[in-house]
């Protein structure tokens, strides 16, 4: 945010088509972390 790069649009994103697979997409979880209670709703 800081540096003014937009954010990657979410592969899960139905509107993350064409060129903007091409550009880039993000595959990180929500749940995704170092510590043990991170994925506990899940």
């Amino acid at each position: 945010e800081m540096i003014g790069i937009p954010y990657l649009p979410p592969f899960v994103d139905p509107n993350t088509t064409g060129k903007k697979i091409l550009a880039g997409v993000n595959f990180a979880s929500a749940a995704a972390g170092i510590l043990d209670d991170t994925g506990l709703n899940y």
